[in-house]
């Protein structure tokens, strides 16, 4: 499961991402992904304040990640969640 705000300033998009792993099982290498609206093209460079982490069931997190606001081309960022066991 996942919440995101977004804000803008001086140029920089920041989105804070809460990620909660709802399940009963281990969420194993999770990773976010920022798209350009619902294209699959990702938005690059981005700054994570984390990526690449595992949730235990039950456990929840918020990361946070900025990128120029002109790299998204005035589409709104859509955030992509994966991961080794992640539907």
């Amino acid at each position: 499961q996942t919440s995101k705000t977004t804000s803008t300033h001086n140029g920089k998009t920041i989105v804070h991402v809460k990620v909660k792993n709802p399940t009963s099982h281990l969420a194993f290498m999770v990773y976010l992904d920022v798209k350009k609206g619902n294209s699959n093209e990702s938005v690059v460079p981005v700054f994570w304040s984390s990526n690449y982490f595992s949730l235990l069931p039950g456990e929840e997190r918020t990361v946070s990640v900025w990128f120029h606001t002109s790299d998204i081309k005035g589409k709104q960022p859509l955030v992509v969640v994966g991961g080794w066991n992640i539907k």
